[in-house]
């Protein structure tokens, strides 16, 4: 049977298409064979290290050691605070781990925490780890609302509370102050089993009246529960004189004053020398 001229074109042009597909293809290799060997390459994604798989030596990174005092300067740095707390403290400078201390409380202890933050920076250098974190409204709302922002991971080995007394005022009875007192103690001492909690009082004020009724509970509270308590009253004018007015504000905030006197006892008790 004879091929018609357009059998013939049908071949020819399969032919053509064959060819120049296998050619194109034959060029693609090529040109992918002669790609700089320098190009990007996607990397696969290491598997995060787990606790039980061992630390790869080459790419693990050293820690920085952390300039510490010698034991003979933290004995003497620590002559004012409980023999509890310095045991503690020797134990971290024995296990070359640094200290972190929490400031806590109401926005009025502020400033002088932050005071104390410089001067143990300026004393015990970066060993000891400070952070400030002050809250306003009452202890209640503090320890049902507020107590969670703070980044218990940290291990904190110190911790001051400033029991909202001032705010309490008038809100929160004597003894759910002193409740939640307690509970920061215990949420502490889940955290750090050996860690200390203090308490320092709110600032004075002028013809304190009923406040001073609370004051004198907290202390008789810290005094029956054994917590270590840092009273800086006695750095301030009397509460029935006029000088205290230039301690605090018409709001009842320390003024530069107060917080100099507030900052001073605390000072003064975790730097002894």
């Amino acid at each position: 049977m004879k091929k018609g001229p357009a059998t013939v074109l049908v071949l020819v042009a399969c032919v053509l298409v064959l060819a120049v597909s296998y050619l194109s293809w034959n060029a693609k290799v090529e040109e992918a064979a002669a790609e700089p060997a320098n190009r990007p390459i996607k990397q696969e994604q290491p598997a995060k290290k787990t606790g039980d798989q061992a630390a790869d030596p080459e790419n693990e990174k050293p820690a920085e050691k952390v300039a510490a005092p010698s034991g003979e300067e933290l004995s003497s740095l620590t002559a004012n605070l409980p023999e509890s707390t310095v045991e503690m403290l020797m134990s971290r400078l024995d296990a070359g781990e640094p200290v972190q201390l929490l400031a806590v409380g109401s926005s009025s202890f502020e400033a002088p925490a932050n005071q104390l933050a410089d001067a143990l920076d300026d004393a015990y250098g970066d060993w000891i780890e400070t952070d400030v974190q002050t809250f306003g409204g009452t202890s209640d709302t503090f320890l049902s609302k507020e107590v969670g922002e703070i980044d218990w991971g940290k291990g904190y080995d110190l911790v001051i509370y400033e029991p909202f007394t001032l705010y309490n005022n008038g809100l929160v009875t004597i003894e759910d102050e002193q409740e939640d007192a307690l509970e920061l103690r215990g949420r502490v001492v889940e955290e750090v089993k050996d860690a200390t909690f203090f308490i320092t009082p709110p600032q004075p004020i002028h013809q304190p009246n009923y406040y001073m009724t609370q004051i004198n509970a907290l202390r008789e509270f810290v005094e029956a529960k054994d917590i270590p308590f840092i009273d800086h009253w006695n750095q301030w004018p009397g509460v029935d004189s006029e000088e205290i007015l230039d301690y605090v504000d018409d709001e009842y905030e320390p003024t530069d004053k107060g917080v100099e006197a507030w900052a001073k006892s605390l000072k003064e008790y975790f730097i002894a020398s």
